[in-house]
């Protein structure tokens, strides 16, 4: 879902770029990232600056999601054609995960690096998919909903926890739920306002996501203290596949503010003015980014 709702995206900005240094950020931090290359999207991995940009993958399938283990030096990638990969940062190395289902999508590992949960429909139907969850090594496969229509783009909690994911029919709504994995209980957080994507948790339970509740997709941030989100940007272009930084005062995402679809960084999120940078500049583009800082639960 992020894969199709990225590139549509592609083409529905205007404006100049500001690529240029951001404000400094944690030294022990580190982003990884989605960029076209001749034929696929590769895995690409950056400073929380922008600097320092170096391709990891050089691999030949599509890639439409990364997520970082909890070492900082590996990653799990997941191939469009639902298989998942292991990937060593510093050699490119990639070690495919072994898996009971194929056609998992939007996986993500969790804090602690044991469990992937992703999105998947054993009934052949795109609208019809439940969130999963699988040990590291392939292991466990277990269903985590049975809910109506379509389940997608699950996001861990920084405790390892709880699923935030996204819910709706194709045609219709989708909106925010979070799901406690030992209870089992579910809690809907958004409700009435149209198409919600990319949702991303802070280590204080803030969330941040894309929204055209506004008319066009914007970011939004609602304080896990506050029942009623706050509009983040509103100046027309795609923004969209928010990833919070260390301490939750800054958001990376992906936006066609310079005309294509390319990396910003935003900070000063508590603020009523927010400090944007632009971070890449690739030639087909860059997204899905996710922002590496050192884990708050224990591997």
């Amino acid at each position: 879902m992020r894969f199709a709702f990225a590139l549509a995206g592609i083409m529905l900005g205007t404006g100049c770029a500001h690529l240029g240094p951001a404000s400094p950020v944690a030294p022990d931090s580190h982003i990884a990232y989605l960029a076209r290359g001749a034929d696929y999207w590769q895995v690409w991995v950056m400073r929380p600056d922008g600097t320092g940009q170096q391709q990891v993958t050089r691999s030949d399938y599509e890639k439409t999601r990364v997520s970082w283990f909890p070492d900082g030096e590996h990653l799990l990638v997941n191939a469009l054609d639902g298989r998942l990969f292991r990937v060593n940062r510093s050699t490119g190395a990639e070690q495919e995960i072994p898996l009971e289902l194929r056609a998992t999508t939007d996986a993500v590992v969790s804090p602690r690096g044991d469990t992937i949960a992703f999105s998947l429909s054993t009934a052949g139907a795109i609208d019809d998919n439940e969130i999963w969850t699988v040990r590291s090594d392939g292991s466990q496969l277990e269903k985590q909903t049975r809910m109506p229509w379509l389940q997608h783009a699950p996001e861990w909690s920084a405790d390892g926890r709880s699923l935030y994911f996204l819910s709706g029919r194709g045609d219709d709504s989708h909106d925010i739920w979070r799901l406690d994995l030992e209870t089992k209980s579910r809690e809907q957080l958004t409700a009435g306002t149209l198409y919600h994507f990319d949702v991303a948790v802070s280590a204080s339970a803030d969330l941040a996501f894309s929204s055209n509740r506004s008319g066009h997709y914007d970011l939004w941030i609602q304080r896990a203290d506050a029942s009623t989100a706050v509009q983040l940007t509103n100046d027309g272009p795609l923004d969209a596949g928010p990833s919070f930084g260390p301490d939750g005062r800054s958001l990376v995402f992906h936006s066609t503010r310079s005309g294509s679809l390319e990396l910003w960084r935003m900070d000063e999120l508590e603020g009523e003015e927010h400090s944007m940078v632009q971070l890449t500049d690739h030639s087909d583009g860059a997204r899905d980014a996710v922002w590496w800082h050192p884990p708050t639960v224990e591997p």
